[in-house]
C-alpha cells in the first residue's frame, strides 16, 4: 500500500498537484449493515483512503480513492466479494435502533456522513516480478470484470459506482492519468489495452 500511495506523491510532484505521505489513510474501516457481529462481517476494510488534489487546467479538483491492493492472495472471487461490498457501502443506511426516533435523516447513506461524494474505487495489482506476471494480472482483471459485471447489485449501481483495475507497475511508471485503467462496470475490457500491450510500450 506504501508503494501506491508512493506512486501518486511522486506523479503529484511531476504534475505539479498535491499529494503528500499524509495524504492516505491505511487500514479504514466502514460499516456496511447494522449488528454487532465481527467487524469483518459488518464493515469493508479498504487497504486505505487516499486524497488527492488535481490542479490541471488552472482550478482544484479534490479527489478521494478507497484504494484495495491485491497480491494475487486470495482467490478471484473473494477480490470480486470485496469490491461488491463497496455496493453494499453505498447503499447503507444505518437504522436508529428507536424506530420511533427514525426520522428523514433515516434515509441518507452512512458515507454521505464522511464524504462530500462517493470515493471511487482503485484496485491496484501486482505480484511476484516474473516475466508472466503482466498476462497473469491480465486474466485476473479479466476475471474480474466478468465476477463484478454478473453481480445484481453493482450492475444496478453501475452508474453510481467508479471503479478501475491496474497494476502497480504501470502505476509506478506511467501513473494514475495515463489510460492504465480496465473500467469496471462499464463498457467492454476491449476499451482499454491488454496489460501486456501496455507494459510493452513502456518498455520501448
Amino acid at each position: 500500500m506504501n508503494e501506491a500511495g508512493l506512486a501518486f506523491v511522486r506523479h503529484a510532484a511531476r504534475l505539479g498537484h498535491e499529494c503528500g505521505p499524509l495524504d492516505w489513510t491505511p487500514e479504514v474501516a466502514h460499516r456496511i449493515r447494522d449488528g454487532q457481529r465481527r467487524v469483518e462481517d459488518d464493515h469493508v476494510i479498504s487497504d486505505a483512503v487516499l486524497h488527492y488534489v488535481d490542479l490541471s487546467h488552472g482550478r482544484r479538483k479534490l479527489l478521494t480513492m478507497f484504494i484495495e491492493v491485491d497480491r494475487a492472495t486470495m482467490t478471484t472471487a473473494r477480490l470480486a466479494a470485496k469490491i461488491a461490498a463497496y455496493g453494499r457501502l453505498f447503499e447503507y443506511v444505518p437504522q436508529h435502533p428507536d424506530r420511533s426516533r427514525r426520522s428523514a435523516a433515516s434515509s441518507r447513506p452512512a458515507w454521505q456522513y464522511t464524504y462530500p461524494v462517493f470515493p471511487r474505487l482503485l484496485v491496484v495489482l501486482d505480484g511476484t516480478r516474473t516475466p508472466s506476471l503482466p498476462a497473469r494480472l491480465e486474466a485476473r482483471t479479466a476475471d474480474l470484470y466478468a465476477l463484478t459485471r454478473a453481480n445484481p447489485r453493482l450492475s444496478r449501481l453501475a452508474r453510481h459506482l467508479q471503479i478501475g483495475v491496474t497494476t502497480l507497475q504501470l502505476l509506478q511508471d506511467r501513473g494514475p492519468f495515463e489510460p492504465i485503467f480496465t473500467v469496471l462496470l462499464r463498457g467492454t475490457p476491449e476499451d482499454r489495452p491488454p496489460l501486456t500491450d501496455l507494459y510493452l510500450k513502456h518498455a520501448q
